[in-house]
Order: C-alpha cells, then structure tokens, then sequence
C-alpha cells in the first residue's frame, strides 16, 4: 500500500506486518494521516481510532507504522470480525 492513500474513514487490521508493536493485531478507523512529519523511509504516521470486536472506537491513537503492512479490513476475516462483532464466517440472522 501507497502511504499516500490512507485516507479518512478507511479500516485496518494492524499487525505485527506493519510496525512490531502489533504482536496482537489491533483494528483501527483512520481519522488523518501525518504526512506534516518527517520520518524513516518506509514509516509514516496516522492518528485513529482503535476498534472493539463490534467495531467501536474505545480509545484515539496516534500510531507509528508502515503502510506496507496495512490489511484492509474487508481483505482479512479477523478485521470482519471486528466490523461485525462475530467470528468470521458467522451469518447474521
């Protein structure tokens, strides 16, 4: 992923692929992404909100990361756990 398209609004599943901070992955909504500061080649920093299991913002962070490691979160089955607040594959009824 281009640092340069994390935009507003967007979900992500952070893990270990984008910063080692995320031994446990963790699901964030972007809020704005840094691009006001001056970092190592291949960083950059977003300011967010960390998501619950039923998709709800519990606390703001200001997180330092790789975009490469960024996981979409409709591209991997825990993030739509997150949005969903049910183990993936589970159907709403």
């Amino acid at each position: 992923m281009c640092a340069g398209s994390i935009s507003p609004g967007e979900v992500f599943l952070l893990s270990s692929a984008a910063s080692p901070q995320f031994v446990r992955p963790i699901t964030v909504r972007v809020i704005r992404h840094r691009t006001d500061r001056v970092t190592y080649d291949g960083w950059t920093w977003i300011e967010c909100y960390q998501l619950d299991a039923r998709g709800d913002a519990v606390e703001r962070r200001e997180l330092f990361l790789m975009p490469a490691g960024l996981i979409r979160a409709g591209d991997h089955p825990s993030a739509s756990r997150a949005r969903s607040g049910r183990p993936a594959g589970v159907a709403s009824r």
